[in-house]
């Protein structure tokens, strides 16, 4: 669990670019990639619905076919 004021720091592939640069390179596909839609969008969809936070840094596309991004938990708004 992430506290209000922690960091989640991501780097991970976007898995279309990743399947596109396998096809394009002949390079041997990942069969242990299980979600076709990985991307930063999904992951920052997945951290909307999931709890209140903002966005640090995020760069679509770093080298090839990956991404990253790095988020801090806000606290939740008083009722």
């Amino acid at each position: 669990m992430l506290r209000p004021g922690g960091r989640l720091v991501l780097f991970c592939p976007d898995e279309q670019a990743y399947r596109a640069h396998c096809a394009a390179t002949g390079q041997p596909y990942n069969q242990h990639h299980v979600h076709a839609d990985f991307s930063l969008a999904f992951v920052k969809r997945a951290l909307g619905e999931s709890a209140p936070c903002a966005i640090l840094h995020e760069t679509p596309l770093v080298d090839v076919y990956s991404w990253e991004l790095v988020v801090e938990k806000t606290a939740p708004a008083p009722p």
